[in-house]
């Protein structure tokens, strides 16, 4: 018998109670403001997050358009991580286009058919005002630069005394639109609002020259948008919860992620890092010296042959009992 619906009282006393958890202020700051922020460290962006900055350099350049022609600008959200320190949620590609603009920007790793110079946005494909097509923010008139600075915003910021999940959950449900994210380059960023434990592991492990040599033949779009990271959450989340995957891989992972991170969950996974560390060793170290390069390929005709297939996975299921 299924469990009973909750009664409207109910309904309204658990809404209510995690309404007050929720914490969220707002302010009005301009571009200006924002970018003496970063400048200082008042706000920082994670590095695996301000990798993903990704718009091109003529939309970067329409959104500076916007800007000076005062369009309405959609708010940006933080996570308040100290009293005097705050960590962008949402919003990356809005800020780091300014910060480009102005020639703050700093990445940590960049592509060069984006950010084709790293110190000042020039803009390009301007449709509206042309004129601006060539222009850098020093070539702006001094009164068109003071309007790119003062330009205003919204900021809602999470409250550190609110409810820790509930910028991990703002993250998730706001970056499922914009500028598309790969599932695991949102399930890498969001899951550091609720630690970093297990992506910190993952990103030791990922380096193993016997993983990186099964791996050898994928392409570099699928590195750039952490496919390589999905690969080593899959190895884990199959290893140690199998019986809870059906069918929707994306669920599956993200479901894992959060129970190995978040030792408070009631259904948190207990995960033995050195332990599994030697399992995923060893098992790539056999598939390195058996199947090398073709340790990802399709199983067919009793031989592995192909490209690089994702899997779900074969090799990792013969694998799991050395």
């Amino acid at each position: 018998m299924g469990k009973a619906k909750a009664t409207h009282e109910e309904l309204a006393r658990a809404v209510e109670n995690e309404r007050k958890r929720a914490s969220v202020r707002s302010l009005d700051l301009s571009f200006n403001e924002l970018a003496d922020m970063y400048r200082t460290g008042e706000i920082r962006i994670s590095p695996d997050y301000q990798r993903l900055f990704r718009w091109e350099t003529a939309k970067q350049s329409q959104f500076i358009e916007s800007i000076i022609l005062e369009m309405p600008i959609p708010p940006i959200y933080m996570v308040e991580v100290t009293e005097d320190k705050w960590e962008l949620i949402d919003g990356l590609q809005r800020l780091s286009t300014y910060l480009h603009f102005k020639g703050d920007l700093e990445l940590p790793d960049h592509d060069p058919q984006i950010i084709r110079n790293v110190s000042f946005l020039e803009l390009e494909s301007c449709d509206i005002v042309p004129q601006l097509n060539g222009m850098k923010f020093v070539d702006l008139t001094t009164a068109l630069q003071h309007r790119v600075r003062r330009a205003t915003l919204r900021v809602d910021i999470v409250r550190r005394e609110g409810n820790p999940r509930f910028a991990y959950h703002m993250f998730k449900r706001l970056n499922t639109g914009g500028e598309p994210l790969s599932n695991q380059e949102t399930r890498n960023c969001s899951i550091r609002l609720l630690g970093t434990s297990f992506v910190d592991f993952s990103a030791t492990v990922v380096k193993d020259e016997n993983f990186q040599k099964c791996i050898e033949d994928i392409t570099d779009e699928y590195r750039s948008r952490m496919g390589v990271d999905e690969l080593v959450l899959r190895f884990f989340a199959f290893k140690n919860n199998l019986k809870q995957y059906v069918h929707d891989i994306d669920p599956f992972l993200t479901n894992f992620l959060e129970r190995v991170t978040d030792p408070t969950a009631e259904d948190a996974i207990p995960f033995d890092k050195p332990a599994e560390e030697k399992l995923f060793r060893k098992t790539f170290m056999v598939l390195a010296k058996t199947l090398g390069t073709k340790a990802f390929s399709r199983f067919a005709n009793n031989s592995f042959a192909g490209g690089f297939s994702c899997p779900i996975t074969k090799p990792f299921l013969l694998a799991w009992p050395l």
